[in-house]
């Protein structure tokens, strides 16, 4: 089975220098995340790109790693992801691979098109990926359903929880105040005598 092809132009404009930004980070045009979000390219893609741009020699004009180097500088322990990689990057017009007279491969590295650019070249890639972003945002507002439907849950647990709590104490309230009101009428019914005693401290 053979998986399609999408062949895209791209800017050919030659993208010079290593993109040094300071220290030990390196500058890279955010248009490659478009061109990752349509699917066009793959995060090992990326790498490749972003290595095969650290390789760059201003004075010849492209870059000429050997396979071995760029697998040691991408991490990516297999020539066969390389060449794929280095084949994708070709066919999405990013990179234009040749060979010098001795046989060695050469790299010309070119700048992603722009966001509008690139969703005119591939409409069914940018359709894909609207139903995807629609898909996204229906798995959020489900997460947000269940969410505040854990919440209401929660809400009635405690609730009920509490009531049970009151009726558990509402008896031992009920018993206090009979006691109370028994205290009261057995005062009521003492005679003077006892309420003089009662008085003088005598039992």
């Amino acid at each position: 089975m053979s998986s399609t092809k999408t062949i895209i132009k791209g800017t050919g404009k030659i993208g010079k220098g290593k993109g040094v930004l300071q220290d030990n980070f390196v500058q890279i045009p955010m248009e490659l995340f478009d061109y990752l979000q349509l699917e066009l390219i793959t995060r090992t893609d990326i790498t490749v790109y972003i290595r095969l741009c650290d390789f760059y020699n201003e004075e010849y004009g492209y870059a000429f790693p050997t396979i071995p180097q760029l697998m040691l500088a991408t991490r990516i322990g297999s020539k066969t992801t390389i060449h794929k990689s280095i084949e994708k990057l070709e066919e999405v017009g990013l990179i234009r691979k040749s060979k010098t007279n001795r046989g060695n491969n050469t790299y010309v590295i070119y700048k992603p098109l722009s966001k509008s650019e690139l969703y005119d070249q591939v409409p069914d890639k940018v359709e894909q990926f609207k139903e995807f972003v629609d898909k996204v945002l229906k798995m959020s507002g489900d997460d947000k359903q269940r969410f505040q439907i854990y919440q209401q849950n929660k809400q009635a647990q405690e609730q009920k929880e509490q009531a049970i709590q009151a009726k558990q104490i509402e008896p031992t309230v009920e018993t206090f105040n009979n006691e109370i009101d028994e205290a009261n009428d057995d005062m009521e019914n003492l005679s003077f005598k006892e309420w003089a005693r009662l008085a003088r401290g005598v039992k």
